[in-house]
């Protein structure tokens, strides 16, 4: 009986740590990137159309039909 007590509480105090783990890895990676990557200041002229496209979708900006570059580089330096 306190066999499997002890096995119990060993089992959680097992699982405890490795979520511990799990989160501190998560925090260390996914925090630090994100913090890099949201203080780039990147210039509209270096992206992509399908880029320019998803920062107008983030902001909930229509774009129908618009595929030139510049007007899209417009759009996203108006907002």
């Amino acid at each position: 009986m306190i066999g499997r007590y002890i096995f119990v509480c060993l089992y959680f105090i097992s699982f405890f740590f490795i979520n511990r783990v799990y989160d501190l890895y998560q925090y260390y990676f996914r925090v630090s990137t994100n913090n890099l990557f949201s203080q780039q200041i990147v210039s509209s002229n270096q992206l992509n159309i399908k880029q320019l496209q998803h920062i107008l979708n983030l902001r909930g900006i229509t774009y129908v039909n618009i595929n030139e570059k510049y007007d899209l580089i417009k759009m996203v330096e108006q907002t």
